[in-house]
């Protein structure tokens, strides 16, 4: 017999329809597990740009978040590094003064006090993370200082030789002497362009991004993004004022040879690198405070990212997310309409040729 166009139709129609309805209930299970639209944009229609601007918002502050994260890590390990640099200096200090009035510390071991307070602060401002050194400015690839007793690259005396070259071009005989030579060292480590460039404090002492460029404009800070409108400039450099009025104190007397000095030029030398290293102390704790201010900063940024982060995810939920209540209700739907059609496909598999017919 022959089978009926219609009545074969039918049956085809409805296995079509089974793996239909089938695909719809687990594309529907699928969205109440998940409790998002399985097709965004078929669901959004009109509204799929609003979904496309709140991600991109999101992910903007999210890749605010990260810089925050990173400038927040590197300003910890700058308090932690300057807290050893006061140490270190607040120390020599004690010594200078106790030698200064006659106390216990003898003029003769103040040199290698200096030498030694003057190691541990080039170690802590030489940290680094990641490969990026913290206090060299943007140049971050090479150390902010050179170590005392060596010579920089390029550079045929150490620090400590260039400062012992200074104190013998100014032989410090009397106070005046004394005062001239002090004039010669602060230009030197304020980079005077008047002082012969192998005794200049950078480029022989900083390594780093030097204060000026050369036009005699500042060089940029290095800095970060907190959100669309803010960019923080945060931490030091090792050629900052304060550290380098430190740098230039311990570095006066762990070069000299204080015991070849007359009694009276050996006084004022050693108030002279009192007054400086005194004078750095007092910025670097300036500077300190604002670093400190600088973290709060971040750290109201963060929460201020967090807070806009919540809202953004709440309108991207409201838009993308499915209603449980209306998914299960049509997933009840579906399910009894694929049951209703399972049971009718069987019941067609089941006829004969001649009953189709």
């Amino acid at each position: 017999m022959t089978i009926p166009v219609s009545s074969l139709g039918l049956s085809l129609q409805m296995r079509a329809l089974v793996r239909n309805s089938q695909a719809q209930v687990a594309a529907l299970a699928n969205e109440v597990g998940t409790g998002t639209h399985n097709d965004v944009a078929a669901a959004l229609g009109g509204r799929m740009a609003e979904a496309v601007s709140l991600r991109g918002s999101t992910d903007q502050i999210e890749a605010y978040q990260a810089s925050i994260a990173a400038m927040q890590t590197r300003t910890k390990a700058m308090a932690e590094s300057l807290k050893t640099v006061d140490a270190a200096a607040n120390k020599l200090l004690g010594e200078l003064a106790a030698a200064s009035e006659g106390g216990s510390s003898t003029v003769g071991t103040l040199p290698q006090s200096a030498l030694s307070a003057l190691t541990s602060i080039v170690g802590a401002l030489n940290v680094s993370l990641e490969g990026q050194s913290l206090f060299a400015g943007v140049d971050t690839g090479q150390p902010a200082l050179q170590d005392p007793t060596k010579p920089a690259p390029g550079r045929t005396q150490s620090p400590i030789d260039v400062m012992k070259g200074l104190i013998a071009a100014n032989p410090p005989t009397d106070p005046a002497g004394v005062q001239a030579l002090a004039a010669a060292i602060g230009k030197a480590f304020a980079s005077d362009p008047s002082v012969p460039a192998d005794q200049r404090f950078e480029g022989g002492f900083y390594r780093g991004t030097p204060a000026l460029d050369a036009s005699g404009r500042p060089n940029p800070r290095v800095s970060g993004r907190s959100d669309d409108g803010t960019r923080i400039e945060y931490g030091l450099q090792a050629n900052d004022p304060a550290l380098r009025d430190i740098l230039q104190g311990l570095t006066m007397i762990a070069a000299a040879d204080l015991t070849a000095m007359p009694e009276d030029a050996q006084a004022a030398y050693i108030k002279s690198a009192m007054q400086t290293l005194g004078t750095g102390l007092d910025g670097l704790r300036q500077a300190t405070a604002r670093l400190g201010g600088q973290q709060a900063d971040l750290d109201a940024a963060k929460s201020r990212n967090e807070s806009r982060l919540t809202l953004l995810n709440e309108r991207i939920v409201g838009l993308e997310q499915v209603d449980p209540y209306t998914a299960n209700a049509r997933l009840e739907v579906l399910k009894q309409q694929l049951a209703a059609s399972l049971d009718l496909t069987r019941q067609l598999q089941g006829m004969t040729l001649a009953q189709l017919g």
